[in-house]
């Protein structure tokens, strides 16, 4: 039994490794991940995504000002050196819609499980959130909660952020000022702290009448980075050098992040038009298939374990 505990310590302490603190995002940085500091070990948390409203028969996508296709899939890493943060346009078409269209970008905090789904964390210690982007019309900050988004009927809790066409604004917004809409009115409620205690996905969302606007994210941190002064400044980013020795210490080759996928609700919160993780952390050759068998080993490796902690006396 001395072989299954060294292998149940190993895991434990892999786990343990990934646990950390949010740390801020600068787009300056041209890193494409944000490094949540809640990574489950799957290292697939905190790498962007795009979703929007064409399951439900809307026609909006993102037009994105660099090439986003590499070798081996698509990355965002060409747009966040080219914009200094995650830059687009929204462009917003209702088709068949019954509500206005919308776009949205955003990061899972916890990754992906053994199921491939993103799971949910508590991002309490974090305060709320703090952001600094433009956007050509007010855009929401909307907090995911994964199959939970269901149950509340997608009004997820949410901060309406302000316009700012020209110069980058930073808010910062505690989670008790994230509120579901108004025009909710379901039996389940859920309030802003609530959800950050079981939070999925940070959303940056835009919906609006049909049109094209710019938007880009520069900064993102926890609330507790902004200035404590009040300026809404975020407290300095780790240098780039930093990043990169981090990254290689906790990073592999062969990761690829998680796929979402449309529902079509409105107000609908699933993921598609998924990036893959950025060219440079992926090892040439490797394939979906390979990559789910070694999932799947994973998965069984675990389950080993704990049958042979159980059979311990």
């Amino acid at each position: 039994m001395k072989h299954a505990i060294t292998l149940a310590t190993a895991i434990f302490a892999v786990s343990a490794a990934y646990a950390g603190t949010f740390q801020p995002w600068d787009g300056e940085e041209g890193i494409s991940q944000v490094n949540t500091g809640l990574d489950n070990g799957s290292e697939t948390s905190g790498y962007w995504f795009s979703y929007a409203d064409d399951g439900d028969g809307g026609e909006s996508k993102v037009t994105w000002p660099a090439d986003t296709r590499t070798e081996t899939g698509t990355s965002l890493d060409s747009v966040i050196t080219h914009c200094k943060g995650v830059c687009g346009v929204a462009s917003l078409s209702k088709g068949t819609l019954k509500y206005n269209p919308f776009v949205g970008i955003g990061f899972n905090i916890v990754g992906e499980g053994l199921d491939g789904d993103p799971e949910a964390g508590d991002a309490t210690d974090w305060g709320g959130l703090c952001i600094t982007y433009t956007s050509d019309i007010a855009p929401d900050l909307e907090l995911g909660l994964g199959a939970f988004d269901a149950t509340i009927e997608y009004a997820n809790p949410v901060f309406k952020l302000p316009k700012a066409t020209s110069t980058p604004v930073t808010k910062a917004i505690p989670w008790s000022k994230f509120t579901q809409p108004s025009w909710y009115t379901g039996a389940t409620k859920i309030s802003g702290p609530d959800a950050a205690k079981q939070l999925v996905a940070v959303k940056f969302k835009i919906q609006a009448v049909n049109g094209d606007y710019n938007f880009n994210i520069k900064k993102i941190a926890p609330f507790t980075a902004c200035d404590p002064e009040g300026s809404n400044a975020i407290k300095g980013i780790r240098n780039a050098s930093s990043v990169q020795l981090y990254r290689n210490q906790i990073r592999s080759d062969s990761r690829y992040r998680q796929h979402p996928r449309p529902n079509g609700r409105q107000g609908d919160n699933r993921y598609h038009n998924s990036f893959a993780r950025p060219s440079f952390t992926r090892r040439r050759g490797l394939h979906d298939s390979r990559q789910r068998e070694k999932r799947q080993f994973r998965k069984e490796d675990y389950i080993e374990v704990k049958q042979y902690m159980i059979a311990a006396p």
